[in-house]
């Protein structure tokens, strides 16, 4: 076990635990991860027109998605409270446009792998790339908290 209390040889993926706890909480030391309430953001309002996913992270109940716009600057979305998430080679993949809907069948099935949890609760926050006009990540959440611009 580690200062964490992880065990080494649990992995996400190919990415150990623990460096993604560790990134967790040295992004929120940073103040790069707002844990203030009240800063729930509205997805139509990203620009994500010509943007491109960087990374795609899972904490513990959120998830983390860097993506980068038309400018080359750099933002972080947290998706709070997800009961799941759908990726198709997301990452450097062109986006023309994001999409929140909150009939998505992906919302049943997510919810129904959580047992208890209300479909009424939950988005699904579609990234829909330039080339196919197809959603290449939906995240099933209940709000995002925070929008911050990172360089």
């Amino acid at each position: 076990m580690n200062r964490l209390g992880v065990g080494e040889n649990r992995t996400f993926g190919k990415r150990p635990l623990v460096d993604i706890a560790e990134t967790y909480l040295n992004c929120l030391m940073a103040d790069q991860i707002p844990s203030v309430a009240g800063a729930e953001i509205d997805f139509a309002e990203c620009r994500l027109s010509d943007a491109e996913i960087i990374s795609i992270r899972p904490i513990v109940d959120d998830l983390l998605v860097e993506y980068k716009d038309w400018r080359e600057q750099h933002h972080s979305l947290i998706f709070k409270d997800i009961a799941g998430y759908q990726a198709f080679c997301a990452e450097g993949t062109s986006l023309s446009h994001g999409a929140c809907v909150s009939n998505d069948p992906l919302i049943d099935i997510a919810c129904m792998a959580l047992g208890d949890a209300n479909p009424h609760d939950f988005h699904a926050y579609s990234f829909i790339s330039a080339w196919t006009n197809r959603s290449v990540l939906c995240i099933i959440a209940k709000r995002i908290l925070a929008q911050s611009s990172a360089s």
